[in-house]
């Protein structure tokens, strides 16, 4: 096997690859520029959907969007347009808390886990 670089764009912090076999098309986040970005191997397109606030996993939804576990909670973003429609913020208290990564289950259930960004010394 021979690896090939087929797209050299640099993400500040990427993670969470995800394949939509409907498009044909990997997907991606940049956790801190705040940003899906789709890759089309065929089309040889590169595409940053921008979604301005940290993004730490996006799945994609049977409509073709994404479901987002964000900086702020989880939010459905629009493909096209980076719109995201903010669900839920379960721990909107804990000050410095974002999401971090997240994946669907076998059951099609948006797991996500969380972290504290930022703890002033002693603070657990």
């Amino acid at each position: 096997m021979k690896a090939e670089v087929v797209l050299t764009h640099q993400c500040l912090l990427g993670e969470g690859p995800v394949w939509d076999s409907n498009r044909g098309v990997i997907c991606w986040v940049d956790i801190l520029s705040g940003e899906i970005h789709e890759y089309s191997p065929e089309s040889k397109i590169h595409k940053t959907i921008p979604v301005n606030q940290m993004i730490g996993a996006a799945v994609i939804c049977r409509d073709g969007n994404f479901l987002a576990a964000l900086k702020n909670g989880f939010g459905l973003v629009n493909r096209e347009n980076g719109e995201v429609n903010m669900l839920a913020d379960p721990e909107s208290h804990i000050p410095g808390n974002r999401f971090n990564d997240g994946k669907c289950g076998p059951d099609g259930r948006f797991w996500a886990g969380n972290h504290v960004a930022y703890r002033r010394a002693g603070e657990r």
